[in-house]
């Protein structure tokens, strides 16, 4: 509950992502690992955004390429 937290309080949601050379998400995955919360509502939108998301096409890139997004929520 985000009201318990106290303000000032921030989470960090990572996702791991695969891009192919056209720039699109082609896979996207919550790592708990590197994420410092488990809410569900969050890691919902950060995954949403996350597969919405777009890069540079590039034909001589890896395909696919993998890193991360990382998604802060502050609560003030």
């Amino acid at each position: 509950k985000l009201s318990q937290q106290g303000k000032n309080f921030k989470r960090k949601i990572a996702i791991k992502i695969k891009v192919d050379n056209g720039g699109r998400v082609v896979d996207a995955k919550v790592d708990n690992g590197r994420s410092t919360s488990s809410n569900g509502c969050m890691i919902s939108y950060a995954l949403e955004f996350a597969r919405k998301s777009k890069f540079n096409a590039s034909s001589s890139a890896a395909d696919p390429q993998e890193g991360y997004i990382y998604y802060t929520y502050v609560y003030q």
